[in-house]
């Protein structure tokens, strides 16, 4: 068995609810139960009549270079030492006392 994760909030004189992840509309009721029997219905509905597809993404994809220029696209800055140096400050500090955050 599956579950939903529904939104309900209180609005006017009555309540809405939605499903999260799922396009279906928010609905209105006058109590908190029937917003989410009502968005539970939409969910189901859409469910039952709606199937995933999964599929190749494809040889034409781009992939990213990200990886492959990362390790030395900082070789000729003058800064990239200093910032090193404060990285390492910063994670001292955190590491000598974790609950600082």
């Amino acid at each position: 068995m599956s579950t939903l994760d529904i939104l309900v909030w209180p609005h006017e004189s009555g309540f809405l609810a939605t499903v999260l992840g799922l396009p279906v509309p928010v609905v209105q009721a006058t109590t908190r139960e029937a917003a989410i029997q009502q968005a539970q219905d939409e969910a189901q509905t859409l469910l039952a009549k709606s199937e995933v597809v999964h599929v190749e993404n494809g040889a034409n994809v781009r992939k990213s270079k990200t990886l492959r220029v990362g390790p030395g696209m900082w070789k000729d800055n003058a800064l990239y030492d200093e910032f090193v140096a404060a990285m390492k400050e910063a994670r001292a500090e955190i590491n000598a006392n974790p609950n600082r955050l």
